[in-house]
Formats: C-alpha cells, sequence, structure tokens
C-alpha cells in the first residue's frame, strides 16, 4: 500500500512496499552534493526520485532521472509532480548501462545510491522490483562509474554513497573510467563506531586533490543526535 512520507517545509512523496523507500543514505548524499542554478544532474537508478527531488528542494538546477523499473519511474514521475519538480526534470525508464545517445556528455553532475551488495553477498530481495535494483543484476560499480563517465560532461561531478569496506573497489571503478576523487567524508554512528558510509565526489577528466572532510557523526557519546544530523534533517537543534 502507498504510504505518504513527509519532507521538508510540507512537501511529501509517495512510497510502496514494492520499491526502495527513502533512506538515511539518501539525506545525507543529497546533502553532500550540490547543483548551481544554471545545471542539469542525472540520478542514476532514480528508484522513487526521493534522491533528486531532495536536492531540488535545496538547490535550484535541474535533475533528470533514469530508472529500470517501470513502476518505480511511475511513481517518481509522480513525486516529482508532487513536490512541484515535473517542469524541472524527466524520468527516463531505462538502463543506465544502455542510456540514450542523446544523454551521453549533457550532465553537469550525476547522482547515485546504489544498493551495495551483490549475489555473491547477502540474499537478493525476494520482491522482484527490490531485485531488479540491484547493481549487479542490472550493474555493478564500475558500470555505474561508467555511465556516469558517459553521461558527464569534462568537469562534470559524480556523488555517491558506498560502503567503506569496499572503497577500493569503488576507487578502481572510479579510476577506470577516468572519474578522480575530490572530496571524501566517512559517516560514523557515533565517535566510537567504525566509518560505516562514505561520501564520495569525483570529477570527470580532471586531476583532482584529494580533501578528506572531517567525519560526520550520526550521534554524539551520549547517544543523542549531533547537531549536524539535526541540521541536515532539518530538525529544530
Amino acid at each position: 500500500m502507498p504510504v505518504n512520507v513527509k519532507l521538508a517545509d510540507g512537501y511529501e512523496i509517495i512510497q510502496s512496499e514494492r520499491f526502495f523507500k527513502l533512506t538515511q543514505d539518501s539525506v545525507l548524499l543529497s546533502s553532500f552534493a550540490y547543483i548551481s542554478s544554471d545545471e542539469r544532474g542525472l540520478d542514476l537508478g532514480a528508484g522513487i526520485g526521493c534522491l533528486g527531488i531532495l536536492m531540488m528542494l535545496r538547490d535550484a538546477g535541474t535533475i533528470d532521472g533514469i530508472e529500470i523499473e517501470p513502476g518505480a519511474a511511475e511513481l517518481a514521475e509522480e513525486n516529482y509532480a508532487r513536490c512541484g519538480m515535473a517542469g524541472r526534470g524527466r524520468i527516463v525508464v531505462g538502463d543506465f548501462r544502455s542510456m540514450p545517445s542523446e544523454m551521453a556528455q549533457r550532465y553537469d553532475m550525476c547522482v547515485a545510491n546504489p544498493p551495495y551488495y551483490s549475489p555473491r553477498h547477502g540474499q537478493i530481495a525476494a520482491q522482484p522490483s527490490l531485485a531488479t535494483a540491484r547493481p549487479s543484476l542490472h550493474g555493478d560499480i564500475s558500470e555505474l562509474c561508467r555511465a556516469a563517465a558517459r553521461a558527464l560532461k569534462s568537469g562534470g561531478r559524480f556523488y555517491l554513497c558506498y560502503k567503506p569496506s569496499a572503497l577500493d573497489e569503488l576507487m578502481q571503478a572510479l579510476h577506470s573510467n577516468f572519474l578522480a576523487v575530490k572530496r571524501l567524508r566517512l559517516v560514523h554512528q557515533n565517535p566510537k563506531k567504525r566509518a560505516n558510509l562514505v561520501l564520495l565526489e569525483a570529477r570527470r577528466d580532471r586531476s583532482c586533490e584529494l580533501t578528506v572532510m572531517p567525519p560526520l557523526f550520526i550521534n554524539d557519546e551520549f547517544g543523542y543526535h549531533t547537531n549536524e544530523y539535526k541540521q541536515i534533517y532539518g530538525i529544530d537543534t
């Protein structure tokens, strides 16, 4: 059954059990990435449109999405319309590995929140529409980076989140597709826990000096949400 989820400033999106829902990872990634008013972005594996909507609610740019699952793409279009974004981006039904030629080298930035595990690691989702979203079934991390490099203009930015334990695999995929890492930030549940997420910005066809940002902590040492985390979520501090 579809469920309404409230976003900032009274906006709402619709979620369904059939498709991946809005996650903390998408919220954190949307706060890490940026798009200028004169730029066009692409959400690779857009799902129900959460990531693009979160970014466009904050920034003034335009974000398209490409999504392989028709039902999720239809819901993304509906969510764009519900949030007043229908005129600021379009949702394309398709596989990012074989995106239309008119999408090549068109975008100033790409963004992606990919599932992290392949069929070799963990259990495949029982729901067919969720299993379809697995990158190992329809594009692994190398193919995702290849799609970003194809879609981006020279110098364009690629933002994504990933598991720190697979950072070496991600770095290799970026490097092999001429994407140089520009910024990196590790996310920790609290100061005593090891990082459980990495936020990363890479540039196409650019030699970059890597900036490692201070870590982002979800909770402080007493178990309370940090002020930065609350600011990202729009919670009164």
